[in-house]
């Protein structure tokens, strides 16, 4: 599996890079969409979305350990070089087709990632941390920077394309957020995509987990559970009927997190990241063409068809996953389709087989077989790919 993972990945055209790095630490300092570029002789483009300015990797917060050794071997590892230290976080286009312009444009602020995470921990947020490694809990949940979320709109020259370019838009949706925020990023990209005549690609990390990641607090807690109607009307049903309604908690979690594109109900089974793709679906661009949702079986990996299972792959319960936290308690919990492509092409109906399938997506697939064959995985995210014919395909086969 592994092998023909890796020979699907050879023809590759383009490569859209999240969380990519510059001058930080953690790379060695290496400008690694660059170095990727010239390893692959592709076209870059790379955009910042953050300047890393947490005082633990500038080298100024001092770690405080029992272990004053492990504390000495840690605090080394955070010391940044001063002559190399750039701390640039972004987003990259990689591409065997010239580039013609690439644009940068911020979205809707959700989290401020400067003032937001200097604050002070909170209690309830310092009571979770007291039964995890404290120094390392910190690292991974309060990242200061300066920046913001943003989407990467790349043109690039491709003859076969009817307007002789495609637009890629890649992007990376905030995850310290509620979904609704989310969804008002992606509804600021669709607005500035409107009147794009050009085949499109959407594609990056959009963090669809179906919860909200924001930073937990006291207060946070409180007023979310006083805000929503919906956390009423669920202890209403059970006071006044005596359902177990908490019984529905873990079937609404594992429904959404397999498959954040699922229905939402209110009250009784909530898919709150639901809106974002129903957006998409419902989305008509100027020229009046769609983003492609016809997931059809015989363009789908294993002939498993469904919603965006041509772009997506799919599994035996919604979709393979992306991201698979540490523990995953048997894949029951911790696995998230959080990456996506969104494919404009030349079909007019986003749902209705047939027609032009010049442009549209074929064969998503999840690499996780390629990305954790190492002992230590590739990346946190699994890569996936999908086949986009530019011009017409003939008859599909089974992939």
């Amino acid at each position: 599996m592994v092998k023909e993972q890796l020979e699907i990945l050879k023809p590759t055209d383009l490569l859209v890079l999240n969380e990519v790095d510059d001058g930080v630490t953690r790379t060695d300092y290496r400008d690694v969409a660059h170095e990727m570029a010239q390893a692959l002789n592709m076209n870059y483009a790379y955009g910042v979305e953050f300047l890393e300015v947490d005082p633990l990797n500038l080298g100024i917060e001092k770690v405080k350990l029992d272990d004053q050794a492990v504390q000495a071997d840690i605090q080394k590892s955070f010391e940044p070089d001063k002559d190399r230290y750039l701390g640039l976080h972004g987003t990259a286009v990689l591409s065997r087709y010239p580039i013609q312009n690439a644009t940068v444009r911020p979205l809707p602020v959700c989290h401020d990632w400067y003032e937001g995470e200097k604050k002070e921990i909170s209690q309830l947020e310092a009571g979770k941390r007291s039964s995890a490694n404290l120094l390392f809990m910190e690292r991974i949940t309060r990242e200061v920077r300066r920046g913001g979320r943003m989407a990467m709109f790349v043109d690039l020259a491709i003859p076969e394309s009817p307007t002789g370019s495609v637009t890629v838009i890649a992007t990376h949706l905030e995850n310290k957020t509620k979904p609704e925020c989310r969804r008002e990023q992606m509804k600021q990209i669709l607005d500035w995509a409107k009147d794009i005549k050009n085949p499109v690609i959407i594609a990056g990390d959009m963090n669809t987990t179906a919860t909200d990641a924001a930073p937990t607090s006291v207060s946070k807690v409180i007023n979310d559970r006083i805000k929503d109607p919906h956390a009423w009307a669920r202890d209403a049903i059970k006071w006044s009927t005596g359902a177990p309604t908490i019984l529905l908690m873990p079937v609404n979690f594992m429904r959404s997190k397999n498959d954040p594109t699922g229905f939402d109900v209110p009250i009784l089974s909530r898919n709150r990241e639901a809106k974002l793709f129903g957006d998409l679906n419902d989305f008509h661009f100027a020229d009046g063409y769609m983003f492609d949702f016809r997931g059809e079986d015989s363009r789908s990996i294993e002939n498993r068809g469904g919603t965006l299972s041509d772009s997506n792959q799919r599994g035996t319960k919604g979709f393979r996953y992306t991201f698979a936290m540490a523990r995953t308690y048997g894949g029951l919990v911790g696995q998230y389709k959080l990456d996506w492509f969104f494919v404009k092409g030349y079909a007019s109906d986003s749902e209705k087989p047939g027609g032009s399938y010049k442009f549209a997506p074929h064969f998503g697939r999840t690499l996780q077989e390629l990305n954790e064959a190492p002992d230590v995985p590739l990346s946190d995210h699994s890569p996936i790919t999908v086949d986009i014919p530019l011009l017409e395909p003939p008859k599909a086969e089974q992939h």
